[in-house]
C-alpha cells in the first residue's frame, strides 16, 4: 500500500511540474514569436550597423510592435530603425515628436530590466534630443559611455551627440567624452573626420584630443584630406 501511494506522490509531481513547465513554455513562446514576426519586418535593422541602417529603410507600418515584452532586446533595434527614420528624413514636427516620445517610453521600460545595454542608453539619448530634454539627454549619453566606453560601433556617434550636448554634461561626461573622442581618433579617424566636418566642429574635436598630441595629429591630417 505504501509503496502504491509513493508512486502515486511520485507520478503527481512529475505531472505538476510538466504542467508547471507547460505554463511557462507558453508565454515564452509566444514573446518569441512576437519578436520573430518584428524582426523580419525590421529586416537588416538587426545587426544594427551604420550600412544596415542606412541601406534598409524603415517599413511604413510594423504589425506586433504593442506585443513585444518590455524586456525584448528586438526594443532596442525597433528603437534605432525609428530614430534613424527620424533622423535621416524630413517629417512632420508632430510625427517626430510622436514616435520619438514613443520611442523614449519604450527605451526607458527596457533599460528598468536592462541597465547595462550601451546600446539602448545610447538610443534614449538620441531620442531625448529629439524632444528637447537636452538634461536627460546628457545623463543618457554618460550612461552609455559607462556602460561600454571601447564599444567601436557607438564611437563616431557618442562623439557626435558629445558635439551637441557638451554644455549640458557634467565634468565627468566630459572627461568621459574626451576619451571616446581619443579612441575615436584612434580606431576610425576617417568616421570621425567625416562626422566632425558635417557639423564644423573641427576646432571642438581638437579641444577634446589636446591631451592626446598623437591623435589630434591623426584627425588634423585626416580633416585636411576630407
Amino acid at each position: 500500500m505504501r509503496r502504491g501511494l509513493a508512486h502515486y506522490f511520485v507520478l503527481a509531481a512529475f505531472v505538476a511540474l510538466a504542467g508547471a513547465l507547460f505554463a511557462f513554455g507558453i508565454p515564452s513562446s509566444i514573446d518569441a514569436a512576437h519578436e520573430l514576426a518584428v524582426d523580419m519586418q525590421l529586416d537588416r535593422f538587426g545587426d544594427q550597423t551604420p550600412q544596415a541602417l542606412a541601406a534598409a529603410p524603415l517599413p511604413p507600418t510594423i504589425s506586433g510592435v504593442d506585443a513585444l515584452p518590455p524586456a525584448s532586446h528586438t526594443q532596442v533595434i525597433l528603437a534605432l530603425a525609428q530614430l534613424d527614420r527620424l533622423n535621416s528624413r524630413a517629417v512632420l514636427p508632430a510625427e517626430r515628436d510622436a514616435t520619438a516620445a514613443a520611442t523614449v517610453q519604450r527605451l526607458r521600460r527596457y533599460l528598468e530590466t536592462t541597465p547595462a545595454d550601451t546600446r539602448a542608453w545610447a538610443a534614449l539619448a538620441q531620442g531625448l534630443v529629439l524632444l528637447g530634454q537636452r538634461q536627460a539627454a546628457a545623463v543618457a549619453l554618460k550612461m552609455s559611455i559607462l556602460t561600454g566606453p571601447w564599444y567601436t560601433p557607438l564611437l563616431v556617434s557618442r562623439c557626435t551627440l558629445g558635439i551637441d550636448l557638451f554644455p549640458d554634461l557634467d565634468q565627468e561626461g566630459r572627461d568621459l567624452l574626451k576619451g571616446q573622442f581619443r579612441v575615436a581618433a584612434d580606431r576610425l579617424v576617417v568616421q570621425l573626420a567625416a562626422a566632425v566636418k558635417a557639423r564644423r566642429a573641427g576646432d571642438f574635436a581638437l579641444r577634446m584630443l589636446s591631451s592626446s598630441p598623437e591623435e589630434a595629429t591623426k584627425l588634423m591630417r585626416q580633416l585636411a584630406r576630407a
